[in-house]
């Protein structure tokens, strides 16, 4: 399970990176206003040549720029390197997957286990000596299995900023590194294989401001408490799942209060209970604190209102029981802006009364409210004193009675998930009931990505405002309920970000308005539409890759109008009553990969893309211009004449069900399908 600290990014932690790079850089490998570029030291290129010698790329080219040509012996050019403007001096090397603009958070987790997904593999050289000045290095992402943290590089007296993380090394981390007096960032995170046996030698590095050994093994680091409070700017500890041991309570009176940590993660450790003790060393400056899944047992201790910075706390995956604190509670209005208490065995919340907020403060802080799948049972809490929150999770829980329509004064909501409780007269449902009436609380939410009502008891019709809500949403679903009725042609509405919309299995009749084909992905199966033609209105090119409205009432001819939707990729207009033709724009679908037109009552000529109506006619040749087909079934139908050779010619074509017409001749030849 991943933590909601990924959610929430450490500004301190960020700002802190910051100004390490630029602070060290002092600049780039070119001048500034015109003056010419600084050519790189010869000493220091050759070490850097020798250090590529040591690296094995995975991602062929990725050192391409390093080399002996006339044009590439600028150094301070090469990908990764950085030279301070004045002397020439090589300040920063960064190797890490960042320096690609790369998405660092869902790529760690990918090439967790899968090498081929690295940029490079080898060993750390001694050559690295030889760049003095260095500053800033980061060589994380880099497969360095194996290998053990080099003792030297404790010697590069200079630098400010060393990440080692996710580099697969192994062996104890050395203690020579407490050399790096001017170090503010030390991450050597995410090596399993690391160990730390004491954190003695890390009191040394008082310029430290943020440290990660996240899944290092810190079973033996026995100080590590006592380190730590020793750090007189550290703002940002990772220590998540490290092995932590025990708190030793008697040690505590030795701690001074800490005044610059922030942030600290002790996420998947076994702390239990002596984790508690904490809250005194950090009382006054703690901002997030991540306590997820640390057996922690019984109930949540008032003396968490002590922590008076705190903005963040995490207490998910635990063993929690009881209510959570009315003096927890009071912190949502003065400060704390997000609560998870996600997976414990919580049977309530206290929060205060409104006279009590409204007379103690003007504001509510509270903007994320995680407490999914606990026991906690009566009715839904009053959210709607709480105007900043953006994400509410109360999913898995006892909750009974109706959700009510104040929530819709929740402006700020982007994510509410209340499924698998009893709302709504004790019913369980696996979502829960918001009908029969389409929710009127939906009329103020715009800042939503995501909308899923289906199966949601709704038995009205789709009124106008509903299409006018977040202009960001990228999926939409209101399948599986009762809706019926029209939906207008609202010809001024347009979606931004071309969303996914799901309207099936509901009793929707009538038109098929043109606006709602500018989305991204469209399913109307299974409703009473009866006619199609708004297709063409549209007068723009279309983005749709998906469209589904087979088991409806469409009847008349298939309009000629598919010059418009060529990104289409699956029409499925299957079990309709259409007739007519196979309009010849359908070849025009040059993407399309699966087509079903089967149980209809088409007529005449038909393109080879379609599958199961009743169409008629002979199958025309427009048909091999659909070389990405990989589907066609036109079975059960009223086809006549022979089968077209243009089908031999779709390469892709694996599957091909022409039965029940009445064609003849000759199958063309077409060894990759199966009829």
């Amino acid at each position: 399970m991943v933590s909601t600290m990924s959610k929430l990014p450490p500004q301190i932690a960020f700002l802190v990176m910051l100004l390490v790079y630029l602070g060290g850089a002092n600049g780039s490998n070119a001048g500034l206003g015109g003056e010419p570029k600084i050519r790189c030291i010869e000493v220091e290129r050759r070490a850097l040549l020798k250090i590529k010698e040591d690296l094995h790329e995975i991602k062929e080219g990725f050192l391409s720029s390093w080399g002996n040509e006339e044009e590439k012996r600028d150094c301070c050019d090469w990908y990764g390197v950085q030279c301070a403007n004045k002397s020439g001096h090589v300040i920063v090397l960064d190797l890490s997957p960042s320096t690609n603009n790369f998405s660092l958070s869902p790529y760690y987790e990918a090439f967790e286990e899968d090498d081929d997904r690295r940029f490079l593999r080898g060993n750390i050289t001694h050559w690295l000596l030889e760049l003095k000045y260095l500053t800033y290095l980061d060589l994380s992402v880099v497969n360095f299995k194996g290998n053990h943290i080099p003792s030297f590089i404790g010697t590069l007296s200079r630098l400010r900023y060393l990440n080692l993380s996710h580099t697969k090394m192994s062996g104890e981390i050395p203690p020579q590194l407490a050399n790096l007096s001017s170090l503010q960032v030390l991450d050597l995170g995410y090596n399993s294989n690391l160990t730390m046996k004491n954190m003695e030698w890390v009191s040394h590095l008082t310029s430290l401001r943020l440290l990660d050994l996240s899944q290092t093994n810190m079973s033996k680091a026995t100080d590590w408490m006592q380190t730590v409070s020793k750090l007189p700017c550290l703002a940002n500890l990772q220590l998540s799942d490290c092995k932590l041991p025990s708190i030793v309570p008697t040690s505590l009176s030795l701690f001074n209060s800490s005044k610059s940590l922030a942030i600290l993660d002790l996420s998947y450790n076994r702390l239990s209970l002596s984790v508690y003790q904490l809250m005194c060393v950090f009382s006054r400056s703690l901002v997030h604190l991540n306590l997820w899944e640390n057996e922690l047992e019984g109930t949540i201790p008032e003396a968490f209102q002590n922590l008076s910075a705190l903005e963040y706390l995490e207490l998910g995956v635990n063993e929690l029981e009881g209510f959570i604190p009315e003096a927890l509670g009071k912190m949502t209005t003065l400060r704390l802006r997000g609560l998870f208490a996600r997976e414990n065995n919580l049977t309530g919340l206290q929060l205060p009364e409104q006279t009590q907020l409204m007379s103690r403060c003007k504001k509510y802080s509270l903007e994320h409210l995680d407490l999914t799948w606990n026991r906690i049972t009566g009715s839904l809490p009053n959210l709607t004193l709480f105007s900043s929150l953006k994400e509410v999770a109360l999913a898995l829980n006892q909750f009974s009675g109706t959700v009510p329509e104040s929530i819709g004064q929740l402006a700020q909501l982007e994510s509410l998930d209340l499924a698998a409780n009893s709302l709504e007269v004790g019913v369980y449902r696996a979502w829960f009931l918001l009908g029969p009436q389409f929710p009127k609380w939906l009329q103020t939410q715009k800042n939503y990505s995501t909308l899923d009502i289906s199966n949601a008891g709704i038995s009205d019709s789709v009124p106008d405002w509903f299409w006018d809500l977040s202009a960001k949403c990228f999926s939409m679903d209101l399948s599986n309920n009762q809706i019926h009725g029209t939906v207008s042609n609202i010809s001024s509405f347009e979606f931004v970000d071309y969303p996914e919309v799901d309207l099936s299995a509901n009793n929707i009749e009538g038109s098929i308005p043109h606006f709602i084909f500018k989305v991204g992905a469209l399913n109307l199966s299974m409703n009473r539409f009866s006619n199609l033609n708004s297709l063409c209105s549209v007068t723009y090119d279309v983005q749709l890759s998906y469209l589904d409205i087979s088991y409806n009432q469409l009847s008349g001819h298939l309009p000629d109008c598919w010059s418009r939707f060529k990104e289409l990729r699956i029409l499925i207009l299957a079990n309709n009553k259409l007739s007519g033709k196979i309009p010849i724009s359908i070849g025009s679908l040059t993407q399309i990969e699966t087509l079903h037109l089967a149980n209809n009552y088409l007529t005449k000529e038909l393109p080879s893309s379609l599958k199961r109506n009743d169409f008629s006619g002979r199958i025309p040749l427009e048909i091999g211009k659909l070389n990405l087909l990989d589907a066609l079934d036109l079975s059960n139908n009223q086809l006549f004449g022979g089968i077209p050779l243009s089908l031999s010619q779709i390469d892709r074509l694996s599957r091909l069900n022409l039965s029940n017409n009445n064609l003849s001749g000759e199958i063309p030849e077409m060894n990759q399908v199966t009829l």
